[in-house]
């Protein structure tokens, strides 16, 4: 018979990075980091069906660094009583994001979510920029370094996420997709979204304006 001290308690971030294979399917996979991207999407796919976000810009890095910017109204800063924001829970939080979909974007939920993504992460950085104010926070291997605050005054708005892949999780971390075939997906079911890439690793760049046949 086991007994209750035996038992370990694992949170969300250790569960999700030591059994990877149970949320995320093989990692031999090698769409899995492109897949992982775009996760990164989710909000400002789901901003741009209810007419609040028109452009999302992905960047990425000879580093293997990728980064994600939208113009939306920014990831929801609500407190709760712990301190910790809305945003927060997004990114430690299993499903929490696909929780907090209104029922009009509930169908283009995610595969995974956002705080899987940032549990397979080696680093994340969050900016959120709202209210004339930027917001950041930095995480490694899916646990908050520091708190959300604000960092300093804007005039933008919207999200950005800036990532690196686990390497010691995943057996590859190479963004390898095909942009048209990336962007399709991007603007499935969104009426008006303009989506640009930019590949440092290439030196190409592409822009796709909004779909407004979608």
């Amino acid at each position: 018979m086991i007994d209750a001290k035996d038992i370990e308690v694992l949170s969300a971030s250790e569960a999700v990075r030591r059994r990877p294979e149970r949320y995320v399917g093989p990692l031999q996979n090698r769409l899995l980091p492109n897949v992982l991207l775009r996760e990164a999407l989710c909000c400002a796919r789901d901003d741009a069906l209810l007419g609040l976000c028109s452009a999302v810009e992905v960047t990425l890095a000879s580093d293997g660094r990728a980064r994600v910017r939208d113009d939306g109204p920014g990831l929801p800063l609500t407190p709760f009583p712990d301190g910790t924001r809305l945003a927060e829970r997004y990114l430690t939080s299993l499903y929490a994001c696909a929780s907090a979909k209104p029922p009009k974007v509930a169908d283009t939920t995610c595969v995974h979510g956002l705080a899987i993504l940032n549990f397979l992460c080696a680093s994340l950085t969050l900016r959120i920029f709202v209210d004339g104010a930027e917001w950041s926070q930095r995480y490694e291997r899916g646990v908050a370094v520091d708190k959300l605050k604000i960092v300093g005054q804007t005039e933008e708005r919207g999200t950005e996420l800036s990532l690196s892949l686990d390497p010691g999780i995943l057996p590859s971390r190479d963004f390898d997709f095909d942009v048209d075939e990336f962007t399709e997906w991007a603007q499935a079911n969104v009426r008006s979204l303009s989506v640009t890439i930019s590949d440092s690793r290439t030196g190409t760049a592409s822009r796709l304006q909004p779909n407004r046949a979608g």
